[in-house]
């Protein structure tokens, strides 16, 4: 009888366990924002129903490169300065309710030492109005992961010209891996909507045609004919 009460204590806490795990949360946009602004991180994998949610409003950008998607089917996201700003006014405006409230609890716990309890319940906890002043001043350029934006000189290329990144500069040794985000930015940079076209995109979702003015693609190589050793070259081909 011991020997059954055990096993069916293990099966109820493997259960329990199980549940926990697939009612784990879905990441945040506060999260995708405090990871592209990591120096060390600069994006974020996303599942396709948080893309959905987010994309759409111009929040985030999405890895398009294929190779970056996880066996899961979970993409690399990153925040836009869109995005950036509405979790930032979210958490300036949490900030000045939550500073309300601790006003509030101090009068409520003052109240209650001079008087009756029940009359603590008069103590108004409504938040204080805040207002905005409209400022100009300098806006600080937004950090994009590991510098992708300037790192590599894109904007120098002309149609035929190719810069080289060794594997030995990869973290992973993997450098046509490391430069792909990289490469897909640089594209949607140097793309433009065609008016009055629109195509399906792998969501089913109806968006504007575009078309390449630059077109950036990668070569991998097993030896560089400059630098002798293995990399991936991305070249300029349009």
């Amino acid at each position: 009888m011991s020997t059954e009460k055990a096993t069916r204590a293990r099966r109820s806490r493997k259960a329990d366990t199980v549940s926990q795990e697939s009612n784990k949360p879905e990441i945040t946009l506060a999260q995708v924002v405090e990871a592209t602004q990591d120096p060390e991180r600069g994006f974020m994998y996303a599942s396709g129903e948080f893309v959905l949610l987010n994309e759409g409003h111009g929040f985030i950008e999405v890895n398009q490169d294929p190779t970056t998607i996880r066996a899961d089917g979970a993409v690399m996201v990153r925040a836009t300065p869109a995005g950036i700003a509405f979790v930032q006014a979210e958490q300036n405006s949490e900030k000045g309710v939550a500073q309300t409230e601790n006003v509030a609890v101090e009068s409520v716990s003052t109240v209650h030492e001079q008087q009756a309890a029940p009359q603590t319940n008069q103590v108004s906890k409504e938040p204080k109005k805040m207002t905005f002043a409209v400022e100009t001043v300098e806006i600080p350029a937004v950090k994009r992961g590991r510098g992708a934006a300037t790192k590599y000189p894109f904007d120098l290329l002309e149609v035929g010209q190719s810069f080289f990144v060794p594997n030995s500069a990869s973290e992973k040794g993997n450098a046509a891996k490391s430069v792909a985000s990289s490469v897909a930015a640089a594209n949607k940079r140097y793309s433009q909507e065609i008016a009055g076209q629109t195509r399906v995109n792998r969501k089913g979702k109806t968006v504007p045609a575009t078309e390449q003015i630059r077109l950036f693609e990668t070569r991998s190589v097993e030896k560089d004919p400059v630098h002798g050793e293995a990399g991936v070259r991305v070249v300029r081909t349009k």
